[in-house]
């Protein structure tokens, strides 16, 4: 969902600031990186916080959390400014669409990864702790049938 975002945003962004503007100027082309070079440290410290989560550690979330939302404002700000200020609230509405998703998969993603984590470092849980009514059975597959 994060590269999908990106890319929409990058051009949205580009849309914003490059319209109208001849194929041949090198800042048409160049318009496409702004929203990557705005997301792309987020989804660096999404990664991070997965393999922190993965290998048990704790990350600062104070620390990092007003960069996310600095970068995320800065994106959306990019992204919806010339609607806003044209008074076109459903064009607004529509052009934020990618950076709010972009918000929302970074939470979804950490808190998937911590739970993930707990998963595997915990193992399965054992069927003797299990009601009779509670144990699943393993659905057999092609390598078990054969």
């Amino acid at each position: 969902m994060a590269v999908v975002g990106m890319v929409w945003g990058s051009f949205n962004v580009q849309h914003n600031l490059m319209a109208g503007t001849p194929l041949t100027d090198p800042r048409y082309w160049l318009a496409y990186l702004y929203e990557p070079i705005i997301t792309l440290p987020l989804v660096a410290m999404m990664y991070l916080a997965t393999t922190a989560s993965r290998e048990g550690q704790v990350i600062a979330k104070a620390r990092i959390a007003p960069i996310e939302i600095g970068l995320l404002l800065l994106s959306l700000v990019i992204n919806i400014t010339p609607y806003v200020i044209a008074g076109d609230l459903q064009k607004s509405f529509e052009y934020s669409i990618a950076p709010v998703m972009i918000a929302a998969v970074i939470p979804m993603h950490s808190l998937a990864a911590k739970e993930f984590a707990k998963m595997i470092g915990g193992g399965l849980p054992r069927t003797e702790s299990l009601g009779a009514a509670e144990v699943i059975e393993p659905t057999p597959t092609l390598v078990d049938v054969a």
